[in-house]
């Protein structure tokens, strides 16, 4: 990625073992005027978050060196105004069957800033669809240097303590009767979940894929309206972030 200063960055999760999944993630930055080297930075996957992400994947046991599945794939780079670097990585993969034909299992946010990694967190979560990927996943939006997180969730895992614990969020179905919830990130890594929508606000829930983020503080919001079989989008309308 080029920053508005020029400067390429670059960021990656590393294998040192093909099958043993990610072990550390890597980040350069390159004066591209001068060809000069600014920052190179190595972090090795810690043990807390290995053991946090096999906490929501009993069938995964964690092994003796701590990583990471390389499922998860980069979706979010993001420069914020003080300089900060933003990287949101989910764990996106197909699924078994054609009952479960995608997945999102959680999303690891990562913070850099002064030449190092500032943070790393995860939002756990264990979502699939059988036919589209409109409810799934997430989006990033931010204001100055607030950076948040906006996905879809059933009302069981509302309350669904995030940070702490120790088991699974509830696993549910793409698109009946979500809540958007938005997760907000302090500058120390703490994270903040709240519910912003609620299905009954439109009857319906709020399709990810579409909706989006305007440079004035604004989400346009898109749903899809469901008649027997037959489905259709539609606009539901704009929401201030201010």
């Amino acid at each position: 990625m080029t920053k508005s200063s020029g400067n390429l960055e670059l960021f990656a999760g590393i294998s040192a073992v093909s099958d043993k999944g990610l072990q550390n993630f890597s980040f350069f930055e390159w004066e591209t005027t001068t060809n000069k080297e600014i920052t190179n930075i190595v972090s090795p996957v810690s043990s807390e978050l290995a053991d946090r992400i096999d906490d929501m994947q009993s069938d995964k046991p964690g092994g003796k060196v701590p990583a990471i599945s390389s499922e998860f794939l980069v979706t979010d780079f993001i420069n914020l105004k003080d300089g900060s670097t933003y990287v949101v990585m989910e764990m996106n993969m197909n699924g078994p069957d054609v009952s479960m034909a995608y997945l999102s299992e959680g999303m690891i946010v990562l913070k850099i800033n002064d030449h190092k990694f500032q943070w790393i967190n995860f939002i756990p979560k264990k979502q699939y669809s059988s036919e589209f990927t409109n409810f799934i996943y997430h989006k990033v939006i931010t204001k100055g240097n607030q950076f948040s997180i906006i996905h879809n969730e059933i009302e069981n895992n509302i309350d669904f303590d995030i940070v702490n614990s120790k088991k699974a969020p509830k696993r549910y179905h793409d698109y009946r009767d979500l809540f958007l919830m938005k997760v907000d990130f302090s500058e120390d890594g703490k994270m903040n979940r709240s519910v912003i929508i609620e299905p009954s606000t439109y009857d319906t829930s709020i399709d990810i894929k579409v909706t989006s983020f305007t440079n004035k503080q604004r989400l346009i919001l898109s749903g899809i309206r469901i008649s027997g079989i037959t489905t259709r989008n539609a606009k539901l309308g704009i929401m201030s972030l201010e």
